[in-house]
């Protein structure tokens, strides 16, 4: 696995994901990864402990969705 934090150059990439019906543009950063629609300047600045954070969360919050589906299944 590539090192993100020993890398001299940003990597870029464009993604499939779409906002106002624009594709989004990443770039990976040693401490951060920056998101901006194609063809804006304009972006924003997200620290990999925010996106490790939001990913537990919402894992979080789907095991506890299961739960409670089939808590209401046994019934």
């Amino acid at each position: 696995m590539t090192a993100i934090a020993k890398r001299k150059t940003i990597c870029r990439a464009e993604t499939s994901a779409l906002v106002r019906k624009r594709p989004l543009m990443i770039e990976l950063r040693p401490h951060s990864v920056y998101i901006r629609e194609k063809g804006r300047r304009a972006g924003y600045v997200v620290s990999w402990e925010s996106v490790y954070l939001l990913g537990a969360a919402k894992a979080a919050e789907q095991r506890r969705l299961m739960r409670k589906q089939r808590r209401r299944n046994k019934d």
